[in-house]
């Protein structure tokens, strides 16, 4: 519990280290999604390039890093949408959005030899129908989304 507060528990807390979501929209503004499994829900997820930042490393070279070993896009980063933590229930790390933008198919997708993604884009209209439709349902996405619209019109 906080300072001065004396009741007792057992909490458990992930100990993890940042994260980095990108959000990458190409010269068309049509945003990089990634297509991967993911174990949590043993099936495969629509949702942005995204992963750990590692130590030492900007939240800016974590995005375009994740960018191109999920996708194969690269792009040139404009800024941080923002700062969100994931859950603060049971982690303490946070996670940065990148905005990227004038990305462009160029590298190789790879890296991790765990991962299998497969890499498109699509309007940002369609994204928000996907979001709807039950399509896409990473809570960071979501998330990305709205500070995306936030960052634009804001």
């Amino acid at each position: 519990m906080h300072a001065g507060d004396e009741r007792r528990g057992d909490f458990y807390i992930i100990d993890v280290a940042d994260w980095v979501v990108a959000v990458a929209l190409t010269p068309k503004e049509e945003i990089v999604l990634v297509r991967q499994f993911r174990f949590g829900v043993h099936d495969f997820t629509w949702e942005l390039p995204a992963g750990l930042i590692d130590p030492g490393e900007t939240p800016a070279a974590a995005a375009a890093r994740e960018l191109e070993e999920e996708t194969g896009y690269v792009g040139v980063v404009a800024g941080t949408l923002g700062v969100l933590h994931p859950n603060p229930a049971l982690q303490a790390n946070r996670c940065h959005f990148v905005l990227v933008r004038g990305a462009a198919p160029h590298g190789q997708i790879g890296g991790d030899p765990n991962e299998e993604t497969t890499a498109r884009t699509v309007s940002l209209a369609e994204f928000r129908a996907w979001i709807r439709e039950g399509r896409v349902t990473h809570a960071l996405a979501v998330a990305a989304v709205a500070l995306l619209d936030d960052g634009m019109t804001g």
